[in-house]
């Protein structure tokens, strides 16, 4: 089975720019879910707090529970803090394997490849003129 999408391995600087993308976009969507799920948790827990909270008569059990759940929350924000480190580190790793990898494939391999193909143009001109020399009459 063939892939639809193959990885350019003919360059590995073309391969750290893309590399560098999809590192990038996965930082980017990790941080928009460790976000969303982070707070849809602590307003859960904090919602759990406030309706203990407006209880008249509040039980030893529902105290300790408000208890425990403020430390879920400064657990969660804490994690949340952790997670988000991370996926900065991850994030600057994106941005300078692509900028690495897109400067040193456009500055160094690129211009050798395009010298390459003027090269091979030229081959392909002066056979030509020769081919039609030898054919021309004389």
């Amino acid at each position: 089975m063939s892939p639809g999408l193959s990885v350019p391995t003919d360059n590995i600087y073309k391969f750290y720019a893309l590399f560098g993308l999809a590192l990038m976009i996965s930082s980017i969507l990790a941080f928009v879910y460790v976000y969303d799920s982070n707070r849809a948790q602590v307003i859960q827990w904090a919602e759990e707090v406030q309706v203990i909270d407006k209880k008249e008569n509040t039980t030893p059990s529902d105290a300790d529970r408000r208890e425990l759940l403020k430390v879920l929350i400064e657990v969660e924000n804490s994690n949340m803090k952790f997670y988000n480190h991370v996926i900065n580190i991850g994030f600057g790793v994106s941005i300078f394997l692509s900028v690495m990898g897109l400067f040193i494939w456009h500055l160094v391999v690129q211009p050798r490849s395009d010298r390459m193909l003027e090269l091979q143009i030229k081959a392909l001109e002066l056979e030509i003129a020769v081919s039609q020399e030898s054919l021309s009459p004389r």
